[in-house]
């Protein structure tokens, strides 16, 4: 499977700078640490840039708009994708360059984010894989984009620069409008609850769930998005899943809070809220169809929290166990939804070299 590969290629290819925030473990070469990287990139690039008519917005909406936005006929709500496409098509004509355009730009801050952040760039960039970025970035193209920007400036989210990540949120919703609505994320930062009320509050959503989404389907069957609920959108199944592997995350963060060291670390205090807030939209929104494309902007930031709940079992038999349970669970996942249920429509890969 050539997702596999590149997913053991593209991690492996940073494991002798998987700690590179640690000072015992960084690699002495600048110039070698960089090149990994770049390789790294590079490998998960390529059959991402060069991809043909995978995700279901490739012909669907992607190739049309392209030619469409060049003549007057159609674009998008977004004036920074449309202006995009533009410049594309003014400059090569060819559809095929807007793909591995957006292809590096989502790519670019994704790594960028984890670089800059990530305790462990092997597992972070591994998680892009079994968390399921790179298959979403190959279909929902503009949002996804949105998300990796807005997790490059996590950053700027620790440092509580407010207004430079409501900049990064303005710049990304030029690409999808979404990413205005992320804003007050910087402001989740700022939580305060007790492990204890957490649990409380997750316990009662979940009690409260079949009452809510009750509700909230008779409020949108009276709109014209009515038809979501009887189309491919409605995924509850999934959906379930997901909430499952979020629980099991939440449960090892929480027990991972009480550690002394976390309890000083303002990072993952910070991971710790955003992962609590992605569940319980989750759990309440689970019935939702497409709600996971909003959660998507929360839980791309396990990629930053995993490495750091790892990191605190300093039991080493007892970590390696951790990682390869939460690890193999989440390929699981992967595999069932991308694999089998042919999530996102990326399989069978085809490449525009064998068109």
């Amino acid at each position: 499977m050539i997702y596999i590969v590149i997913m053991i290629f593209a991690s492996v290819a940073v494991y002798p700078i998987r700690f590179k925030n640690r000072k015992n473990y960084k690699i002495k070469s600048k110039v070698l640490s960089n090149l990994l990287i770049i390789i790294s990139f590079l490998i998960a690039l390529l059959p991402m840039g060069f991809r043909y008519g995978i995700g279901t917005d490739y012909f669907y909406t992607y190739y049309p708009h392209f030619f469409g936005i060049a003549n007057g006929t159609m674009k998008f709500s977004e004036v920074g994708f449309n202006f995009l496409n533009k410049v594309i098509y003014d400059l090569t004509g060819d559809y095929r360059v807007l793909f591995f355009v957006t292809s590096f730009l989502f790519l670019y801050f994704l790594y960028k984010g984890i670089y800059e952040n990530s305790d462990n760039l092997f597992i972070s960039i591994l998680l892009i894989f079994l968390a399921q970025p790179y298959f979403y970035g190959m279909n929902m193209v503009r949002q996804a984009i949105a998300i990796a920007i807005i997790f490059s400036a996590f950053k700027y989210i620790k440092k509580d620069k407010k207004v430079i990540f409501g900049i990064y949120c303005i710049i990304a919703s030029l690409i999808h409008s979404s990413a205005i609505f992320m804003i007050p994320l910087i402001l989740v930062a700022n939580i305060k609850l007790s492990n204890k009320k957490r649990i409380i509050i997750v316990g009662i959503l979940m009690i409260l769930k079949p009452i809510f989404s009750m509700l909230v389907k008779y409020i949108i069957m009276q709109t014209q998005y009515a038809w979501y609920y009887t189309s491919r959108f409605n995924t509850g199944v999934t959906s379930n899943l997901l909430i499952i592997v979020n629980i099991i995350i939440f449960i090892l963060n929480i027990f991972y809070t009480s550690r002394r060291y976390n309890k000083k670390n303002r990072e993952y205090e910070i991971l710790t809220n955003i992962n609590f807030v992605s569940l319980c939209i989750l759990i309440l929104a689970t019935d939702i169809p497409l709600i996971n494309r909003l959660v998507r902007y929360f839980s791309i930031f396990q990629i930053l929290l995993l490495p750091q709940i790892f990191r605190q079992e300093e039991e080493s038999k007892i970590r390696i166990v951790i990682e390869f349970f939460i690890l193999g669970m989440l390929f699981a996942v992967m595999y069932y939804q991308i694999i089998v249920l042919k999530g996102e429509q990326v399989v069978p890969y085809r490449s525009i070299f064998n068109i």
